[in-house]
């Protein structure tokens, strides 16, 4: 298991953390936008993320008398990874090893995919709050994944002769 430098695991932290962060508060942004006279704002969030969301309006939450610019679930997805870039340095410090990314990715999956599938079927009828959950898990699991590698990065980058390491004597060297 590789060690994970604590500043590259704060500057991981905060790129994630950051871009996590303005993806989750575009979501309600869009309605607050479509609310307050700048439908041209709303209808650009709306659009960006019409790709990787159905955007139904029953399946979203509303603010203002509009929805969401994203369903239940993607609400939790965006939330979750944000929340996820949070987690303690012991827990992403375990998460380096493959094979326990891939229990963690399983295990916060499986949620998600009952809570999908077995409507289907007939066996279950989810909520709002069993999306939006099942959607927080996976994203959480997503986000911690994110910083884990994010945080890894540097260091690979510099073994294959990409990054030199940092020099401070002030000559360059």
């Amino acid at each position: 298991m590789q060690e994970i430098r604590q500043h590259d695991l704060a500057r991981a932290r905060r790129l994630a953390g950051v871009a996590c962060a303005l993806l989750f508060l575009a979501a309600p942004a869009a309605p607050y936008l479509a609310a307050h006279g700048q439908s041209w704002a709303a209808v650009l969030l709306y659009a960006a993320f019409a790709p990787w969301c159905h955007q139904l309006p029953d399946r979203s939450f509303a603010w203002l008398g509009h929805p969401w610019a994203v369903c239940h679930r993607c609400a939790g997805i965006y939330g979750g990874l944000a929340a996820g870039v949070l987690l303690p340095r012991a827990l992403l410090g375990r998460l380096l090893a493959v094979r326990a990314r891939r229990a963690w990715a399983l295990g916060a999956a499986v949620p998600l995919l009952f809570d999908s599938l077995l409507p289907a079927a007939g066996l279950w009828h989810n909520t709002a709050a069993s999306r939006c959950a099942s959607g927080a898990l996976a994203g959480i699991m997503l986000g911690s994944v994110l910083v884990a590698g994010l945080a890894q990065l540097p260091a690979q980058l510099r073994r294959a002769g990409v990054l030199r390491r940092r020099s401070f004597r002030g000559d360059g060297s």
